[in-house]
């Protein structure tokens, strides 16, 4: 191919419009990776992030001691015990203090290491464990409250307490306990209630019941309450007909057990419970509540003989859109797996391995489960699972699935012996604003007990922009060396349009390969590797605008298509932007390869993209952009929109070698042919 800058420059008469020879023209984008919303692949391409700068510290950090480790009865299975608030931006974690008490601390967003003290959220002064408690958050408009349930091990009564979450010290108030329910038969037990909150703000609790009165081997049932309108005021009342006793479909079963509660979003939910009849046979159960009709549907056995004994429970689930999603493991084994119904009162579709091993041998051995759904993920169906170590029974494994839970990645190492206690009531929560998970957990160091945070940031809460590009010829090579125009010593500069005149800029014909390269800035929060895929689109117009129009993606048989090259697809590039901070990818397809660099906040990462435009019309003017992969998803803004026009025809051109654009725009000038 012949250097373009070394080319004879003739004059175009008006009888003649010669071709330019084929060019590789080489548009670099530039995208502003801004905060807020990262993403990753749109095949099924695992992906484990490591961790990224998230709003909070991404380092282990402890936030309380206490001498009550909260062991309790074991059941400690689908609780969850730290919560973000999105009207004060702040984190609050419970935990059993050396009293008993169920005590609240709290954390700015931003911050994660520094934690407020906070108050004993429930008012009685019997001692409480990690099993006899739990809360829901509720997000009602300017206010945030916790809705928690709690009752002893040993008692007949259940309680109520709302909480309010603040912006003041200490962050947190509580009304008094309401008692909703005593049983009749003071040798009665309620155990392990768990709390989920509908969408008309309506609290609903299950339990583990222990009905005195039947035979032994049928006295412990699944119970369930739920409260009647006006809802989340913080005053209880039984809707009609409730509580319902006995919600099993078995008369009982021979043990306590743990019970989970989740809700759809909607009126729904799902109760998880594990049939304790037969020593070293549990199954795992779950049952579907209808909120529109209050009924239930039928009972499902996802796990036939699950790894659990009284006072070893290791469970959770996850809920999104009308599918759910439960982690435990078969009987004799420790290999975590992931049990999916992909529909409401449905049968089981899928169980599949996690990858994660846990432990279930420590003196503490509850608990030692939590999964959380990213909200912000495409599809809003990606899972975080996390778990400690059947191996070193002090580490902390977490596993990803960006598909719903049908496939999983590789096991990434998050808490390397941080302290010489064993891991145990592990919880997990999401905050939407930021992306951050919090992962909550206790562990029991010779009596003194530590509850522990540390957060992770999933990535996709980051904001794009595209920003700088240039345009360049082709070289056949990953990294383009000349600047686009044909006059040696004259290069176009960053963020310049192709157009006809003047005539070095020699606008591409048909023949004429393109090559575009644009950075993206992080503004908070960095891009993690192996998170996003980009594809490159154009449209015909004249307003330069990357941000209005009709776009269609560069594609075969499309006005503008990826050219040929001996150049990897997927190759990483070196960047040539001044802009640019981290390589991307050479593209010769949509869509990009999946990034395999990180960034930090501030940084730009470059792409080159190839392309041609074999069936474009003459003297017209087209602009491109980079989108999203995953969802079509458009970026934030764009700074600059990459713009060119294409070579003038025969019927473009007036006498005396003059140009007149099509579409209103009068360009005079020369125009140079080769």
């Amino acid at each position: 191919m012949l250097n373009r800058k070394m080319k004879t420059k003739l004059k175009l008469s008006i009888h003649l419009a010669a071709k330019l020879p084929r060019i590789v023209l080489v548009l670099v984008l530039s995208f502003s990776l801004i905060t807020n919303r990262l993403w990753h692949s749109g095949l099924l391409q695992l992906f484990n992030p490591p961790p990224v700068q998230a709003g909070a510290s991404t380092t282990t950090t402890t936030v309380a001691t206490s001498t009550d480790n909260g062991s309790g009865n074991n059941n400690m299975s689908w609780t969850k015990r730290n919560f973000y608030d999105p009207n004060n931006d702040r984190w609050h974690i419970l935990y059993i203090d050396s009293q008993g008490d169920i005590h609240s601390a709290s954390t700015a967003a931003t911050s994660g290491t520094s934690w407020t003290d906070g108050i004993d959220i429930e008012g009685q002064s019997s001692a409480l464990d990690y099993d006899d408690f739990s809360c829901a958050l509720d997000v009602s408009g300017a206010n945030t409250y916790l809705h928690c349930s709690h009752s002893t091990g040993s008692n007949h009564t259940l309680q109520y307490t709302r909480c309010e979450l603040t912006g003041t010290t200490p962050f947190i108030t509580c009304g008094s306990d309401s008692t909703i329910f005593t049983a009749a038969d003071s040798l009665d037990d309620v155990r392990s209630p768990n709390v989920a909150v509908d969408s008309n703000r309506c609290v609903l609790i299950s339990a583990s019941y222990r009905d005195n009165s039947v035979v032994a081997a049928d006295e412990w049932q699944v119970w369930f309450w739920k409260e009647a309108a006006t809802c989340g005021d913080g005053t209880w009342g039984d809707e009609t007909g409730f509580p319902k006793q006995s919600i099993q479909a078995e008369t009982g079963y021979q043990r306590s057990f743990a019970s989970g509660i989740k809700s759809y979003g909607d009126l729904d939910v799902q109760v998880y419970y594990t049939d304790t009849d037969t020593s070293g046979t549990f199954q795992l159960e779950t049952i579907h509540f209808d909120g529109d009709t209050n009924s239930f549907g039928t009972q499902r056995t996802i796990e036939s003989d699950v790894e659990a004994t009284t006072g070893t429970n290791n469970f959770d689930s996850v809920i999104f859109g009308v599918e759910n999603v439960t982690f435990g493991a078969d009987d004799t084994t420790t290999d975590l797996d992931a049990y999916i119904i992909k529909s409401k009162d449905g049968t089981l579709d899928s169980q599949v391995n996690t990858g994660l091993t846990f432990n279930n041998t420590t003196e503490i051995d509850s608990g030692n489960v939590s999964a959380v759904v990213d909200t912000k993920s495409p599809g809003a169906d990606n899972i975080w699972l996390f778990a400690t170590d059947n191996t070193d029974v002090n580490d902390i494994y977490y596993n990803t699935s960006i598909d719903g839970g049908d496939t999983w990645g590789t096991p990434v190492l998050w808490v390397n012996d941080f302290d010489a206690g064993a891991p145990y009531t592990l919880s997990t929560a999401f905050s939407s604003e930021t992306c951050d998970i919090m992962l909550t957990w206790a562990s029991d160091v010779l009596g003194t007990v530590n509850i522990n945070t540390k957060f992770i940031n999933t990535g996709w809460c980051t904001d794009l922009t595209q920003n700088t590009y240039r345009w360049y010829v082709d070289n056949d090579a990953a990294n383009p060396t000349d600047p686009w125009s044909n006059v040696s010593g004259v290069d176009l500069a960053e963020n310049t349009a192709i157009t006809v005149v003047p005539a070095h800029y020699a606008p591409p014909d048909s023949t004429a390969e393109i090559r575009l390269r644009v950075n993206i800035t992080t503004a908070t929060e960095g891009l993690p590797a192996s998170r996003k895929k980009f594809r490159i689109q154009y449209k015909a117009g004249i307003d330069q605008s990357c941000t209005s129009g009709s776009w269609t993606d560069v594609g075969a048989s499309q006005t503008w298509e990826f050219a040929s090259s001996t150049v990897t697809d997927g190759a990483t590039v070196t960047n040539v932007l001044t802009t640019s901070d981290v390589a991307g990818h050479y593209a010769k397809t949509n869509p990009t390869a999946i990034n395999t660099n990180s960034t930090t906040a501030g940084q730009d990462i470059e792409y080159d993209f190839h392309i041609i435009g074999t069936n474009i019309a003459a003297n017209t003017t087209y602009s491109f952009r980079l989108i999203e992969d995953e969802g079509d998803t458009v970026f934030n803004s764009y700074t600059n929109c990459p713009t060119l026009t294409t070579e003038p025809g025969n019927a473009n051109f007036l006498r005396h070698g003059n140009v007149v654009s099509e579409g209103g725009a009068r360009d005079e000038g020369f125009f140079w042919a080769d």
